[in-house]
């Protein structure tokens, strides 16, 4: 769960630094250097016996021989290397890259008896198969392999098998599945007796009827303080402040999690929860997005653009930043602060993150310069694919209604078939008489939206470009609600699209 910010700085480093350390213990232990290129049977080593010859002609004692070792060793290679692979792939979006690093992490590591643990995960469907040219063999063979070796070892050392693994054996060989124990055959705690070990994972081993809360409370007794039993075993979700602190003690004045719950409790209380927060945020930099969110939510302006300004000061995660100053941008424009919301716009768009660009497409849109906002839009789109494609589709439909002077053309033609197949459609609440159908989505606690701004909406995406299409602050929307249509108005302080007042 890193960031890409310490993705980008672990990444190229994990495999390196855990061969250098195996080959150190292992010359250390048998006193000859550790061939690279003949790594697997050395990993591949079970644990000795404490009293062996190993290391000598003479029995010793080994309180932790090779064999331990070489199981820790070849444990933290394979997590490296899917970290390393995952991390270009699903975080940077880069499918090559990805493919390539795999291929040459297969090529090393193939043989480890733990490896089909990571190469079971990739997905051909993603693009995650490793390319035909590569030493990976063909997708469907890979996964073969996989299958048959994870499966014995399964049998053969169900102890090595952590729960995480035995899910994707589970998932991705359904041929194995009157051959593969079920886990929960296995792992019949959620921890050894006595101990509170337990890896997050180990909870999905469970037998269906087994109730958790019992056994997280208890090893909550043991272990008070391990962050894995503060997340399942919370206080009552209406405790007040005074319990919540009675609950976690001193976690208050520093843990995340528990200094997080306690501000929960003061949710209500702007002047209280901004206190907590900016105790949370002196810890944790990135903190200050969240409590500028939550103040924008208040429309206390002023107050989130300072915390958003000091999480653009102290935030190192640039990549996580660049996808929350969109607001900022926005309310600089709004004041007319055209330099300092270029500045921001030009900081997340040099992450070069979806959420930068975009960033960069809004300061473009808003200051008129709508070629360059359409380019950043498709640079987007070029480097995240059909995640973007939603974003430039909506300026396309925006512009076409806020403008409607043709710029676009055929795209604009095309961007409204694909989000509007049945074309815009006005609608009043006298017009409204059947039911909505089925397939309308948009919902809004508990209702179903059907009309916003006197424009039909049947799904999220046409409710997010309608409620773009001006910048009012008043709204109408028709809902359907215990079997009727209702018609709600009312005001919200709505990010604006439109040209900005240019000072003078």
């Amino acid at each position: 769960d890193g960031s890409v910010a310490e993705g980008h700085i672990f990444s190229s480093s994990l495999i390196g630094t855990e061969m250098q350390e195996t080959a150190e213990v292992y010359r250390i232990l048998h006193g000859a250097p550790l061939s690279p290129e003949k790594i697997a049977e050395p990993l591949n080593a079970k644990p000795q016996r404490l009293v062996s010859t190993e290391g000598g002609p003479r029995p010793a004692p080994q309180v932790i021989g090779w064999g331990v070792w070489a199981r820790f060793f070849q444990r933290n290679l394979v997590f490296a290397a899917q970290a390393s692979a995952a991390f270009y792939a699903r975080m940077l979006g880069l499918e090559d890259e990805a493919r390539t690093v795999r291929a040459g992490f297969h090529e090393h590591f193939a043989k480890l008896e733990l490896w089909p643990a990571e190469s079971l995960t990739w997905d051909s469907r993603r693009g995650d198969d490793p390319p035909k040219d590569s030493p990976v063999r063909d997708a469907e063979g890979l996964r073969s392999d996989g299958c048959a070796r994870g499966l014995a070892l399964t049998q053969d050392a169900p102890e090595r098998v952590c729960p995480l693994f035995w899910s994707v054996i589970q998932n991705r060989c359904p041929g194995t599945a009157v051959s593969l124990v079920p886990q929960s055959k296995w792992l019949r705690t959620l921890a050894p007796a006595g101990t509170a070990l337990m890896p997050p994972y180990r909870g999905t081993a469970l037998p269906p009827r087994t109730d958790p809360r019992p056994l997280y409370a208890a090893m909550h007794e043991l272990a008070p303080f391990d962050p894995t039993f503060l997340r399942e075993v919370p206080p009552p979700s209406q405790a007040t402040s005074a319990q919540v602190k009675a609950f976690y003690g001193p976690l208050t004045d520093y843990d995340l999690l528990a200094m997080k719950r306690l501000a929960a409790t003061q949710r209500e209380d702007a002047t209280a929860y901004r206190a907590l927060f900016e105790k949370i945020a002196a810890l944790v930099p990135r903190e200050y997005l969240s409590l500028g969110d939550y103040l924008a939510d208040l429309d206390r302006d002023d107050e989130a653009a300072a915390a958003y300004e000091k999480a653009v000061e102290k935030a190192p995660d640039r990549v996580g930043l660049s996808h929350h100053v969109k607001w900022l941008v926005g309310y600089y424009l709004d004041r007319s602060r055209v330099d300092r919301a270029r500045e921001v716009a030009q900081m997340a768009a040099d992450v070069y993150s979806g959420g930068g660009l975009e960033t960069m497409a809004y300061f473009q849109e808003r200051t008129g310069h709508y070629a360059e906002a359409e380019d950043w839009r498709q640079k987007n789109v070029q480097r995240y694919g059909n995640s973007a494609q939603a974003a430039l589709d909506e300026f396309y439909l925006r512009y076409e209604h806020r403008i409607a002077d043709g710029r676009f053309g055929g795209r604009s033609v095309a961007a409204l078939a694909k989000v509007f197949p049945g074309g815009l459609e006005r609608v009043s609440l006298a017009e409204l008489t059947a039911p909505p159908p089925p397939g309308d989505d948009v919902r809004m606690e508990g209702d179903t939206v059907v009309a916003i701004n006197g424009y039909r909406v049947h799904n999220d995406q046409q409710a997010r470009v309608v409620w773009t299409f001006d910048d009012r602050p008043d709204w109408t929307m028709i809902v359907w609600r215990q079997g009727r249509y209702v018609e709600e108005k009312g005001r919200t302080n709505r990010l604006k699209y439109g040209p900005i007042a240019r000072p003078s």
